[in-house]
């Protein structure tokens, strides 16, 4: 007999919950709406006191950027597969110079020895980090 009666003790419970969740937003949003009405008495001193505040939504525009001038250094999904500068900076100053900061610019200034440079670096930064992996 005990069995017959909990799966309408879950619904019960379900259906009260289900309402809290409509109800409780729904009070929720009219009491605010309510509130961000307030009469024109209250509203100077408010807003004399809100003046000082900075919401999320208040943010500055940021200055627009000049790729030209300003450099990126960061990491993506696929940066393993690209040769940045941060990486292993001294040897890429020493192949390349202090003008390369990417592997693009690093190819440009090895010319037709980049590739050879490249697959020495590889194997040497690797061996460094995973000696296992290369012997």
């Amino acid at each position: 007999m005990a069995m017959k009666r909990r799966p309408w003790a879950f619904i019960i419970i379900g259906s009260i919950l289900a309402i809290c969740a409509v109800v409780i937003p729904v009070a929720v949003v009219f009491t605010s709406k309510s509130e961000s009405h307030p009469d024109p008495a209250t509203k100077a001193a408010s807003a004399a006191s809100k003046a000082h505040k900075i919401g999320p939504n208040d943010l500055a525009p940021k200055p627009k950027w000049d790729f030209d001038v300003n450099k990126i250094v960061g990491i993506n999904l696929g940066n393993w597969l690209v040769l940045e500068r941060w990486m292993v900076e001294d040897w890429f100053v020493e192949k390349a110079g202090a003008n390369s900061w990417d592997e693009w610019s690093f190819t440009i200034a090895q010319g037709d020895k980049a590739a050879q440079t490249l697959e020495v670096g590889a194997l040497v930064l690797f061996s460094n980090l995973c000696p296992l992996l290369v012997s």
